[in-house]
């Protein structure tokens, strides 16, 4: 089983990147704000993936500490997106 929840966890922060690589990329067809959506719910999808993936490992190992620091990064600008939203626009 655990092995399966960790696989489910890949997935998902590959659907969360691929999301995110969209969002981040230019495209006519999308509005402005399906754009930043996309991106949003790419980095939370890639965070949480990753958190996952790092509560499953037992023992401390570098594949462990690079996933906590992956999820802390994706969740920093999951955040900034929802918290900071006028201030980016602005700047």
């Amino acid at each position: 089983m655990k092995n399966r929840v960790e696989i489910a966890s890949v997935w998902v922060q590959v659907i969360g990147t691929i999301l995110a690589a969209i969002g981040n990329s230019v495209w006519e067809i999308l509005s402005e704000d399906e754009v930043k959506n996309l991106d949003l719910v790419g980095n939370v999808l890639q965070a949480f993936g990753n958190a996952v993936q790092a509560d499953q490992q037992e023992t401390v190992t570098f594949e462990k500490i690079g996933t906590q620091i992956q999820a802390i990064g994706n969740t920093v600008v999951a955040s900034s997106y929802i918290l900071f939203e006028d201030e980016l626009e602005s700047k």
